[in-house]
C-alpha cells in the first residue's frame, strides 16, 4: 500500500508541477499585499482540491453525460491557459502607486480562474486523476483514499511554497518581479501548446 501511495504522490507532483505553479502565482499577485496573496493562495488551493476530488470521483461520468471527450476537455483547458499566459506577457506594469489602492478594490478574483483551474488543477491533472482512481480500484491498487490523500498533500505543498515564495518578491524587487512575470507567461504559453497539441492529437487520432 505504501508503494502505491508513493507512486501516486510522485505522479501527481510531476503533473501538478508546484515548482511551476508557485512562480506563476507570485507573478499574478506581485502587486498584492501579503494577506491578499495568502488569501488568494488559500482559495486557489481549496478550490483546486475540491475540483480534483470531485473530478476524480465522478469526472469521467460527468464528461460522458454532456458528450465531452477527454481530448476535447484538454483542448479547452489549453486555450484557457493560453489566454492567461497572454495576459501575463502583455500586462501593464506601469501603474503608479496611487492607482494601487483603486486597483485593489476593483481587482478581479483570479484565485479560481486561472489559478485553481487550469493552472493548479488543469485538464492533464484531472484526466490523470481519473486514470489513477481506476488503477487504485484494481487488486493491489491501494484504494481511492490513497489517490485523494496524495492529491491533498501536493496541493498543501503548493500552498506552503507559495507562502514562503512571498519573500522572494521582496528580494527580486519590482524589475525582478516583472521579469519573473514574463518568464511565467512564456512557460505557460509552452504548457498551453503542449496541452493543445496533445488534445488535438488524441481528438483526431493522429
Amino acid at each position: 500500500m505504501s508503494n502505491c501511495f508513493v507512486k501516486y504522490l510522485i505522479k501527481l507532483f510531476f503533473v501538478v508541477n508546484p515548482h511551476i505553479v508557485v512562480p506563476f502565482v507570485l507573478s499574478c499577485t506581485q502587486n498584492y499585499t501579503n494577506s491578499e496573496r495568502r488569501a488568494t493562495a488559500l482559495k486557489m488551493c481549496l478550490f483546486g482540491l475540491c475540483l480534483g476530488v470531485a473530478f476524480a470521483l465522478c469526472g469521467n461520468a460527468l464528461l460522458a453525460s454532456v458528450g465531452i471527450s477527454i481530448p476535447a476537455f484538454r483542448i479547452g483547458g489549453g486555450i484557457l491557459l493560453a489566454v492567461a499566459a497572454w495576459g501575463l506577457l502583455y500586462s501593464n506594469n506601469t501603474a503608479s502607486s496611487d492607482s494601487g489602492a483603486v486597483e485593489s478594490t476593483l481587482r478581479v478574483d483570479i484565485s479560481i480562474c486561472p489559478l485553481a483551474f487550469p493552472m493548479l488543477v488543469g485538464p492533464a491533472t484531472l484526466t490523470t486523476l481519473i486514470g489513477m482512481i481506476i488503477e487504485s480500484k484494481a487488486p493491489g491498487g491501494g484504494g481511492e483514499v490513497l489517490v485523494l490523500l496524495a492529491l491533498a498533500l501536493i496541493v498543501g505543498l503548493t500552498y506552503v511554497l507559495t507562502l514562503f515564495g512571498s519573500g522572494l518578491l521582496r528580494l527580486l524587487g519590482r524589475n525582478g518581479a516583472i521579469i519573473l512575470e514574463k518568464l511565467g507567461g512564456i512557460l505557460l504559453i509552452a504548457m498551453s501548446i503542449e496541452m493543445l497539441a496533445g488534445g488535438i492529437k488524441a481528438y483526431f487520432g493522429l
